[in-house]
């Protein structure tokens, strides 16, 4: 499993530079670059209180499995991530769509 540097905090999974998910996905089916792919297990941190979701995940995990859809990507294998670090940045992200895998490279 990658180990996984997440910079996306206003995701609900995020805690201290980790994700909180013990897998994620990244999207980007047709990715050719970076800014075409996208954190899919986004979730919006609840703003003025704790959701349940943050309630039952909040134990960061240096270490994920990671879904890749990114079919271009030269560390996906059968959609498995076979990088051995991946960073996911998103700064003031509301949905997926404003995050991206900045370990993506082009095969």
């Amino acid at each position: 499993m990658p180990q996984l540097f997440c910079e996306v905090s206003t995701c609900a999974h995020y805690n201290d530079n980790y994700c909180c998910k013990e897998k994620i996905q990244v999207d980007g089916r047709q990715a050719d670059a970076q800014d075409s792919t996208s954190c899919k297990s986004f979730y919006p941190k609840a703003e003025g209180f704790t959701n349940s979701v943050e309630a039952q995940h909040s134990v960061p995990q240096q270490q994920v499995g990671v879904s890749c859809m990114a079919e271009k990507c030269v560390y996906n294998t059968q959609h498995i991530c076979t990088a051995d670090k991946i960073e996911i940045t998103g700064e003031d992200a509301e949905s997926h769509e404003d995050t991206l895998c900045s370990t993506f490279r082009r095969d």
